[in-house]
Formats: structure tokens, C-alpha cells, sequence
């Protein structure tokens, strides 16, 4: 259980933040290797300002 809250966590992590590096021209696989690196180190509070960040632009 607690498992599938932690992928849940990451897996958002990685989609939101894999967008955000395309938005920006990358290639899907260059913005999905660097998305795997980044969700594991980044802080909730900027995962939250870049979630808000992704809806607004």
C-alpha cells in the first residue's frame, strides 16, 4: 500500500514534470531521462509551484 502511494507520488511527478522539459523543445526521450532524475530530488513545495506553472502557460 504503501508502494502504490509512492509510485502514485513519482509517477505523477514524472509526467508533469516530463511535459514541462518538452514544453521547452526537448526530445521526449531526453525530457523522460532527465524527468526520472529530477522527480526524485525535487521538493514538493516546487513540484507544486511547477504543477501550477504547467497550467497556466
Amino acid at each position: 500500500m504503501l508502494y502504490d502511494l509512492y509510485y502514485t507520488i513519482i509517477y505523477e511527478r514524472h509526467r508533469v514534470i516530463t511535459e514541462l522539459l518538452r514544453r521547452t523543445g526537448a526530445p521526449q526521450e531526453l525530457a523522460e531521462d532527465n524527468a526520472c532524475r529530477i522527480e526524485h530530488v525535487i521538493t514538493e513545495e516546487m513540484f507544486e509551484y511547477i504543477k501550477k506553472f504547467g497550467k497556466n502557460s
